[in-house]
């Protein structure tokens, strides 16, 4: 988000501030006054709406503050911003919860089956919805491209390290595709491999 607001022209620079979740530094007091359950992403906005500090922590809160700051990314049409704002919490209350569970059992030292089964079976119903929404619309939210497709992105990169063969599924390949040709995700998705290093 942060890079698709520098190439709209809405944002200068920004400090970019990795944290080292190894050596525990989301359980820092610093740290903790931003986000108190410790997680990543968090942002802090020290001129927010009304010139004083904000601070935000999950992904989807992070992204509808900044839409709406910059009023970019989040549809004005009513029908269209709901649709933005439903799919954005898809991400948050099932994609990104069973992905990640899905993705610790996988690669986890002890195989647990039955619970790999479970979170493969309700990834591949998640999939198989992404994948008919895709093919009735070019991005999630209509004809536009909003914070629903920069939260659910990133997720679908995923897909394959969890067995998922994109060839099966070409509405998500297209729009993986469309997504990926923009300038400003090419760099986020850089800086997320690099650890956040600008």
């Amino acid at each position: 988000m942060l890079e698709e607001l520098k190439e709209a022209g809405s944002l200068g620079e920004y400090k970019l501030t990795p944290v080292n979740l190894a050596e525990g530094e989301q359980r820092q007091p610093a740290f903790l006054a931003i986000n108190p359950h410790g997680k990543i992403p968090a942002l802090v906005d020290p001129k927010g709406t009304d010139d004083s500090r904000i601070c935000l922590f999950e992904s989807g809160s992070i992204l509808i503050y900044l839409a709406e700051k910059f009023g970019l990314f989040l549809p004005k049409d009513a029908s269209r911003r709901a649709a933005a704002l439903s799919w954005t919490f898809w991400q948050a209350s099932s994609l990104g919860p069973i992905g990640g569970q899905l993705y610790f059992y996988m690669f986890m030292g002890e195989k647990n089956p039955p619970a790999k089964e479970r979170y493969e079976t309700e990834l591949m119903k998640l999939v198989k919805t992404l994948e008919n929404h895709l093919g009735e619309v070019s991005f999630l939210a209509g004809d536009e491209y909003s914070i629903a497709d920069m939260m659910i992105y990133p997720w679908a990169q995923a897909f394959p390290k969890v067995e998922i063969n994109m060839d099966e599924y070409p509405n998500i390949k297209a729009w993986s595709d469309r997504v990926g040709q923009r300038p400003a995700v090419q760099r986020g998705m850089e800086l997320g491999k690099q650890g956040g290093r600008k």
